[in-house]
């Protein structure tokens, strides 16, 4: 089996392990592993997935693209957001900021452990970025899609939550 389906599967098991349960997100407080039901998407699933893809771009040796703007850019809105919709569970920049530093442990280690392994680790870091043979209008057609993407999904104020996700 692939070292990123381990990694994806310890990463979906923690994030699913009860519809209500509350998992640790934010340093100190937990987080909500609830169900999103706006039908929007989960918010907290998204931004993990961003914060790996933003902090394995390098170590995986993809060069910036005009994707890792709107990466960075859909961080920051999802920053906001769950600062802004966290109520059983409040945010401040510093506990995201710890908890964004935990979120990439896992990867980072994996890279430095396992560079065998490098193709999977790196695998969902080079699907945002495309192949290498993509033309820059393909590139830019990425990066307008991950930024609609990031603003249907906070579209609608509620709870940050994990699940559904992946």
């Amino acid at each position: 089996m692939k070292l990123w389906w381990i990694l994806l599967g310890l990463f979906v098991a923690t994030a699913t392990s009860g519809a209500h349960a509350q998992v640790e997100f934010i340093e100190g407080h937990g987080g909500v592993a609830g169900v999103d039901k706006s039908g929007k998407g989960a918010v907290l699933c998204m931004w993990q997935v961003l914060v790996t893809a933003q902090a394995t771009r390098e170590p995986c040796g993809v060069q910036r693209q005009p994707i890792d703007d709107e990466i960075d850019a859909g961080v920051a809105e999802i920053d906001l957001f769950i600062m802004a919709n966290a109520k059983r569970f409040p945010a401040t920049p510093d506990s995201l900021a710890t908890e964004k530093a935990n979120i990439v442990q896992i990867p980072l280690d994996a890279l430095k452990k396992y560079p065998e392994a490098r193709a999977d680790i790196c695998y969902a870091t080079n699907a945002f970025h495309g192949m290498p043979a993509w033309p820059p209008e393909a590139r830019q057609l990425a990066a307008r899609a991950m930024r609609h993407s990031v603003r249907g999904l906070l579209s609608i104020p509620r709870e940050p939550v994990m699940n559904p996700c992946l």
